[in-house]
């Protein structure tokens, strides 16, 4: 038995934040409890388990989620719509993609998944936003459910080279325009720029390889005017590429020596089912602080949020948000200042027996294309804070409660 799961397993039987400093008889002197600190045993968790688990060493991406994992390494260094311009607050569809399963704002996915895979893609990120709530409509030629407005969708790629991303660029655009027949549009800037429109719709879509890595966008304005069409792309690369120019690319073997969780992030976040693997839409993955921000929902909120609490890291799973905070003050603060990265409507009850908890009720609704719940409750330990949601109170009180344990439960690991 190793290290890691002799202290797990005393982990286990100790079951109790308040015992762990016994822990130096299973082989190390981590989790030393402080002063006060409450018996986690005798929390309401109900059925959610709340022993970590350990996906930096015994669950490696591998083969299978090696190029997702790569994905989410790159969305690190791709830019999200407020960053681009601050009215497009509201966070869209935001996810990894591969050549096997492209975004679907490239264009035909038949024929584009072909060129991804020809020209050898290997993982690409895409971010979405808007300046209102709404959805895309996928298909050869794509458009918005939201009338008069203005919406970003950049979908970067990695290639093997740069020769190779200047083909595939010049490949995704000729075989777009030859399905769509579209008339190309020049991007001032950018006269490598592969974009192309059709007249009378407010849609652009360009190509354009920057280094190993192609950036596709597409934009759409309230109206079918080229300037603003041309100008969001001009925008959307100018803010981008600085950015992507700080990542250095890497091969498709390396992704499967990618570390996945190399700061036990997954490991201190809820998981009730146990998931080992990254889950559809980046469930349970970690992230930094650009990369959380393309799955939340209100970007102006979060960043608001996530700022005032001096957050650094993050991890999502399908259950719960947790972030470490640069310490514990800045963790106590935001349970007790109520910072979510969503508005709430009102305070509700917070979580029985821990201080350092709070829980609010949403406006669900009138939020109708969110898929949250009617309660968030949040729960501070030293310098982490995890947000759990559910539709009934005692429910989220549970979630919350068995999040605290967890977290508490989890600080043998670094």
């Amino acid at each position: 038995m190793s290290a890691t799961s002799r202290t797990r397993k005393c982990l286990a039987v100790l079951g109790s934040i308040a015992a762990v400093a016994a822990l130096s008889s299973c082989g190390t002197d981590r989790g030393t409890a402080r002063p006060a600190e409450i018996d986690v045993r005798t929390l309401d968790i109900g059925p959610y388990p709340v022993d970590p688990t350990d996906i930096h060493l015994d669950h490696p991406p591998g083969l299978l989620h090696g190029l997702q994992v790569g994905g989410l390494r790159l969305g690190e260094y791709v830019v999200d719509a407020y960053d681009i311009d601050p009215h497009l607050t509201r966070g869209l569809t935001s996810a990894s993609f591969t050549s096997g399963v492209v975004a679907d704002s490239l264009g035909n996915d038949a024929a584009m998944t072909a060129v991804a895979k020809r020209d050898n893609m290997y993982f690409g990120f895409e971010s979405v936003g808007s300046d209102t709530d709404s959805f895309l409509n996928s298909g050869d030629w794509p458009s918005q459910s939201a009338k008069n407005a203005t919406t970003i969708d950049l979908m970067v790629m990695q290639f093997p080279d740069a020769a190779t991303a200047q083909r595939a660029a010049t490949d995704f655009s000729d075989t777009d325009i030859g399905i769509t027949e579209n008339q190309p549009l020049p991007i001032g800037k950018y006269p490598d720029a592969h974009a192309n429109w059709r007249p009378g719709s407010a849609v652009i879509r360009s190509f354009l390889a920057h280094g190993s890595y192609v950036a596709a966008v597409a934009a759409f304005a309230p109206t079918a005017d080229q300037q603003n069409l041309t100008t969001l792309v001009q925008k959307t690369y100018d803010t981008e590429f600085p950015v992507l120019d700080k990542l250095q690319p890497i091969s498709d073997e390396d992704t499967v020596r990618l570390d996945w969780d190399p700061e036990y992030m997954i490991s201190r976040t809820l998981n009730p089912d146990n998931f080992t693997t990254i889950g559809f839409g980046d469930e349970n993955a970690a992230f930094g602080p650009r990369g959380i921000m393309h799955y939340m929902r209100y970007r102006a909120q979060a960043k608001k949020t996530f700022t005032a609490m001096n957050a650094v890291k993050f991890a999502r799973t399908d259950a719960a948000l947790v972030v470490r905070t640069e310490d514990d003050a800045s963790a106590d603060k935001a349970v007790h200042d109520k910072l979510t990265p969503q508005p709430h409507q009102s305070d509700a009850a917070a979580v029985p027996k821990i201080s350092d908890s709070a829980c609010v009720q949403n406006d669900t609704e009138t939020d109708i294309f969110s898929d949250r719940k009617r309660f968030t409750c949040l729960v501070a330990y030293r310098n982490y804070v995890g947000y759990v949601e559910s539709d009934q109170l005692i429910d989220a009180h549970q979630r919350a409660a068995a999040q605290y344990a967890l977290l508490a439960n989890s600080q043998w690991e670094p």
